[in-house]
């Protein structure tokens, strides 16, 4: 038995989608956070399972996302968000907690807006996992086998009635705790989106001052290296790409970045060797 567990909040424009992607789960589960929208009676069209009254929204994913889970009643949950779609079969779902029954967490590819990653989205339940994290969560465990369904997110409207949400809750987070690491990944990578190069710059330099797990370290100096591209310090980007490839030689945009930084030369033999790369452990290939 397979429980989709998901939290929402004013989505009335992506849920029927998302919805009607995984109809066919043994459960869905929904904790609304505090629609105003018609995003609950959108819900309850495809499930009876829906909480809209029992949490008011504290900026803390991983806590409302714990008591959607403690709601479900399957063996594996599978974990699904508003502004997502199931784009293979619901079948392959049961096909890969099958062939996986030995393991405690599947990861599946999630992709979009031409990003792609691995990401948990299947785990055993009843079994001590939990989600951490008040915003960019993440399990309390974790695992290396790998399925074969498919995510693609897209963008919900909802996030322009908060476009502060995810930098308001790091900054929160980090002043709580100013030893927390991946925050100040995020919070970097904020401020990228945001083309605040020198800012951004200044948190990377944040987050690998302490930086240690290798997937997101070497991301951090990718997206370091285009924050001083972009401020036109050719040399600084160049230093950054070398890092991130001393880390992962594999790392396609490392190598293609690098390239574009280079004379005519040395430009063909990057692009060469990012030709031969194939983006192992990279935490996000980008096109």
């Amino acid at each position: 038995m397979i429980s989709a567990s998901m939290i929402v909040k004013n989505e009335e424009a992506m849920l029927g989608a998302c919805l009607a992607s995984i109809k066919g789960l043994d459960e869905i589960v929904i904790l609304d956070t505090g629609s105003t929208d018609k995003t609950v009676e959108i819900a309850k069209k495809y499930t009876s399972k829906v909480y809209a009254d029992e949490y008011k929204w504290n900026d803390d994913f991983a806590e409302a996302r714990n008591l959607s889970l403690s709601k479900c009643h399957g063996d594996w949950i599978f974990i699904i968000d508003a502004d997502e779609k199931l784009i293979s079969p619901v079948d392959q779902l049961y096909e890969d907690v099958s062939k996986h029954s030995d393991e405690h967490i599947i990861n599946i590819n999630v992709n979009g807006n031409k990003t792609s990653m691995l990401a948990p989205r299947l785990f055993k339940n009843n079994t001590g996992i939990v989600w951490k994290g008040a915003i960019h969560n993440y399990l309390s465990v974790t695992g290396n086998a790998v399925g074969k369904s498919v995510i693609e997110y897209g963008y919900s409207p909802t996030h322009k009635k908060d476009p502060d949400r995810t930098i308001r809750i790091l900054r929160k987070e980090l002043e709580k705790n100013p030893k927390l690491v991946r925050e100040r990944y995020y919070l970097a990578r904020e401020h990228y989106y945001r083309k605040n190069w020198t800012a951004a710059i200044a948190w990377f330099d944040s987050y690998l001052s302490v930086a240690w797990w290798a997937p997101e370290w070497a991301d951090a100096w990718v997206l370091k290296a285009v924050c001083h591209k972009n401020i036109g310090q050719f040399n600084q980007a160049k230093d950054c790409c070398l890092e991130a490839i001393k880390i992962n030689a594999d790392f396609k945009q490392a190598l293609k970045l690098m390239a574009e930084l280079s004379g005519p030369k040395n430009k063909k033999k990057w692009l060469d060797y990012a030709k031969m790369s194939n983006n192992n452990d990279v935490l996000f290939i980008r096109a």
